[in-house]
Formats: C-alpha cells, sequence, structure tokens
C-alpha cells in the first residue's frame, strides 16, 4: 500500500506542469490550559507551533495540491500532556471528456503524551473520485477509496477498511451548495491487549447517509454530518456512528474576522447480551471532539494576530482515557500565498 501511495505521487509530481505556486503558514501561540478530566486539575501554561508548506500546480488538463503540516503542542506543564501532529495531504483533479477523474492521497501520524503515559496514532488513505456533471447546477461525485489505521495505547489496533460513496450535489440556489449520498465500508480490525495473551479479530460494515452544505455569502458557513448503522458478530443492528463537522466565518470588518470550529463524533454501540466485557472491542473512529472560535486581527498582508479560545476532548482507545479541557491563547500567523 505503501509503494502504491509512493508510486501514485511521484507519477503526478512528473508530469508537465504549466502553472506551480508554493504556500506556506507559519503560526505560534502562548496561553493557558486548564485539563478538566480530574478533580484536581489546575490552570496551566501552554503553548503551539503550526506550521503548513505546500504548493498547487494547474495545467490544460487539470490541477493538484500537495501539503505537509507540522503541529507540536503542549497542552499543560503541571500534567506534562504535549502532542504532536504531521499530516500530509495530496489531492489532484484530472478533466476528462465525460467526466473529471479524481485522486486524494492522505497521511496522518498524531502522538499524545500525558504524564509519561503514550497515545500513538497513525493512519493513511487513498481515494479515487469520478465526478460527472448532469446539468450547470448538478454533480454525481462517486468515490471508491481504502484506508488504514495503527493505534496504541495499552491496547494495540490495527485495521483497514474498503470504501464506497456515491453522492449529488445541487448548486440551483445562488450562494448555496447542498449534497446528499450513501456510504458503504467494509472494515476489518485487529486488537491485541499488551501483557495479556488475547488477540482479537473483528470483522464488520458501516452503511448510512452523508449529508452537506455550505453557505458563501455574507457569512461562510459550512455542515458535514455522516450517519452510520454498524454490523459486526459482537453488536447488535442499532449500533451507530456520529460524525458532524461545522465551520463558520465572518468579516467584521476589514481588518478584524471570527471563525468557529466544531468537530464532533460519538459511538453508540449496542452489544449483543452473550458478549463479555472482556471480549468487546473498541471501534476507532474520530479520536478527537472540539469546539473554539478565533478572532484575526489583520496587521498587514501577511501578518496576523489572534486571539482564540477552546474546549477539546481525545479519548483514548477507551472510553475511560482522555484528555479533556479548555485553553485560551494569543499568537501571531504568517502566511504567504
Amino acid at each position: 500500500m505503501k509503494k502504491l501511495l509512493l508510486s501514485s505521487a511521484i507519477f503526478l509530481l512528473l508530469s508537465p506542469i504549466t502553472y506551480s505556486q508554493i504556500f506556506w503558514k507559519i503560526a505560534a501561540d502562548a496561553g493557558i490550559y486548564e485539563s478538566i478530566d480530574n478533580e484536581d486539575s489546575e490552570s496551566s501554561p501552554e503553548a503551539s507551533f503550526d506550521g503548513t508548506v505546500g504548493f498547487r500546480f494547474k495545467d490544460s488538463s487539470g490541477s493538484g495540491l500537495m501539503k505537509l503540516r507540522v503541529n507540536p503542542e503542549i497542552l499543560g506543564l503541571t500534567e506534562r500532556i504535549s502532542s504532536l501532529r504531521i499530516k500530509g495531504d495530496g489531492n489532484f483533479l484530472h478533466k476528462m471528456n465525460n467526466f473529471d477523474l479524481g485522486l486524494t492521497i492522505s497521511g496522518n501520524k498524531y502522538s499524545v503524551s500525558k504524564s509519561g503515559a503514550e497515545f500513538n496514532y497513525n493512519y493513511y488513505l487513498i481515494s479515487v473520485d469520478f465526478i460527472k456533471s448532469l446539468s450547470r447546477t448538478q454533480t454525481i461525485i462517486s468515490r471508491i477509496g481504502y484506508s488504514g489505521i495503527d493505534a496504541k495505547n495499552g491496547r494495540a489496533q490495527s485495521g483497514d477498511n474498503q470504501f464506497i460513496s456515491v453522492r449529488a450535489s445541487d448548486i440551483s440556489i445562488p450562494g448555496i451548495n447542498f449534497s446528499y449520498g450513501i456510504y458503504l465500508e467494509k472494515f476489518h480490525l485487529e486488537e491485541n491487549i499488551q501483557f495479556l495473551v488475547s488477540d482479537k479479530l473483528l470483522n464488520g460494515t458501516k452503511a448510512g447517509l452523508e449529508l452537506s452544505a455550505s453557505y458563501l455569502g455574507s457569512v461562510y458557513a459550512k455542515a458535514d454530518y455522516r450517519f452510520l448503522l454498524l454490523n459486526t458478530k459482537i453488536t447488535q443492528f442499532k449500533s451507530t456512528e456520529n460524525y458532524l463537522r461545522l465551520a463558520a466565518g465572518k468579516n467584521l470588518t476589514t481588518n478584524l474576522t471570527a471563525m468557529v470550529l466544531v468537530d464532533a463524533y460519538f459511538q453508540n454501540l449496542k452489544y449483543k447480551q452473550n458478549i463479555s466485557n472482556e471480549n468487546k472491542i473498541i471501534l476507532p473512529g474520530s479520536f478527537e471532539n472540539r469546539i473554539f472560535g478565533k478572532l484575526n486581527f489583520a496587521l498587514k498582508k501577511d501578518l496576523d494576530f489572534y486571539i482564540k479560545t477552546g474546549y477539546s476532548k481525545l479519548i483514548y482507545n477507551s472510553t475511560s482515557s482522555k484528555i479533556e479541557g479548555w485553553n485560551i491563547s494569543v499568537g501571531v500567523e504568517i502566511t504567504k500565498n
């Protein structure tokens, strides 16, 4: 799989390019973090750095974008909480006679440490889109893909899945883009509990709906929602998985912008009555729920000052292992587009 990802990227990079643009962004902030996952929590200094570099390119037959993001954070000196995110993405579009062909490649490495205990999560994905315009305002997007995970926190999990989705997109209302469709996934998961001779294997399927809506006017707003039913040998039919993302922004003045982001993920797993606690297995998903707001002050063309506050809850491989807290920080951001 890794060879396929690498060869795909090299092929696209070596394709003839008539236009390219390098861009980058760096941001650094400092503030206060308060953990609320136990009664003895207290406020502590926090700091983070966020750097992104990439390039866009375009030729007569299509376009693409590749970028790499590195984001280390110190969330609390008192409880020794730190994290590191490294993420690479590539998105490519090739125009053909009857439809457009898209390719997405993504890899994500996320490590969190709290008082010496570590949680590591690795994720990669490759998907292909077939995009067909039915009219000036309506489009059908079919996606097939493959992804894999590797998560470790005492309980080590690894697995992969194959998925397909079909969505219809409609822009007949000016400023509004609405899409809806179905999502199907077949997954394979293995789990090993350290210090115990206990290997678990689980296969299953997920099926459900995908909804998305965006508005671009005096306010920019975008909402994505996915509702899935899960089917495995240890869960009942009414087990569900939900994911919601909301993003909004508004220019308050020429130099002042307000932004809000919400990520919410939760599972409602109903186990069969004959399944004992030791035979239950945690299905991996999005491990972090968060909500934050940001005020951005443009000091000059490529330099911004910002104030950011928010709440986050990182869930480990079990519901009893978590990092939960809120923070407020101030920082500066430099961009080059």
